[in-house]
C-alpha cells in the first residue's frame, strides 16, 4: 500500500484519502489537492511551501488553503497545490535586452544570458541562482543565445520560457540548501532516461516486424486478345 504524507514547515499534517496530484512535462504546472484535519481554524499563508511524500518520493509544492468547520474544535483544511515554478509568474523584470556582435567571437551563451538576467532582475529584491546540475549547465553553455528584448511588463517566467525554448526545455524552480525556492533549473522536454528493449528477442522470433501493403500487388489480371475463337 502506498502511503501519502503532507508536511508544512517540518510539521506532519493529518492527511486523509484520497490524495490527488498530477505531474506534467509541459508549460502546465504540476498540481494537486490534499485534505487534512486540524484543531486550528487559521489557514497557512498563501503560496507557502509544502512537501508531499508519496511512498519513497518527495514532491515540492506551494499551496493555498481553505478551511471549513466540522464541529467545535475540529476543522477540515483543503490545500490546493501547484509547483513552485508558479512563483516566477509573479515576478516582473525591469526590462532586459540581449544583443550579439556580428562576429562569432565573444557571443553570449544562454548561460551568460540567464546569469545576467537573474543578477539585474527582478527589481522586487528576490534572489535567484542558476542550478549546478551538470546536464543543464552544459546545455546552456553549449548554446549561443539569440537576441532577446523584454519590456518592464514581462515576467521572469516568460523570459526563462523563451530562453529554454532554444534548447527545448522548460524552466523549473527548485529548493536551495536553505529550503527556499530560489534555484532556476530546466527540464528537457524530449529527454529520456531509459530505453526500452524487446523482451521477446530470441532465435525463434523476428524482432524486426515486417508488413505487406496489398496495394503494391495485383489483385486481378486483364489481357487484350484479338481473333479469339471459342471452342
Amino acid at each position: 500500500m502506498i502511503t501519502a504524507t503532507l508536511k508544512h514547515n517540518g510539521v506532519t499534517l493529518a492527511v486523509i484519502s484520497p490524495v490527488r496530484w498530477a505531474e506534467r512535462l509541459s508549460e502546465e504546472f504540476d498540481s494537486g489537492t490534499v485534505t487534512y484535519y486540524s484543531t486550528q481554524s487559521t489557514v497557512n499563508p498563501p503560496l507557502d511551501g509544502y512537501e508531499l511524500i508519496v511512498g519513497t518520493r518527495t514532491l515540492d509544492f506551494i499551496g493555498t488553503e481553505e478551511v471549513a468547520k466540522v464541529k467545535n474544535g475540529l476543522y477540515k483544511h483543503t490545500v490546493y497545490l501547484t509547483e513552485p515554478t508558479k512563483l516566477l509568474e509573479g515576478t516582473l523584470i525591469d526590462g532586459f535586452a540581449v544583443t550579439q556582435p556580428e562576429t562569432n567571437e565573444n557571443r553570449k551563451t544562454l548561460y551568460d544570458v540567464i546569469e545576467r538576467l537573474l543578477a539585474v532582475n527582478p527589481f522586487d529584491g528576490s534572489i535567484y541562482t542558476i542550478t549546478t546540475e551538470q546536464s543543464v549547465v552544459n546545455a546552456l553553455l553549449g548554446a549561443i543565445s539569440p537576441q532577446f528584448r523584454w519590456n518592464t511588463q514581462t515576467t521572469l517566467y516568460e523570459c526563462l520560457m523563451e530562453v529554454g525554448a532554444v534548447i527545448n526545455a522548460i524552466p523549473r524552480l527548485l529548493k536551495d540548501s536553505a529550503g527556499e525556492f530560489t534555484v532556476v533549473s530546466f527540464d528537457f522536454i524530449n529527454a529520456y532516461k531509459q530505453a526500452a528493449t524487446s523482451p521477446f528477442t530470441t532465435d525463434n522470433v523476428n524482432a524486426y516486424g515486417e508488413s505487406v501493403d496489398e496495394a503494391q500487388f495485383n489483385s486481378r489480371l486483364a489481357a487484350v486478345v484479338e481473333n479469339l475463337i471459342e471452342e
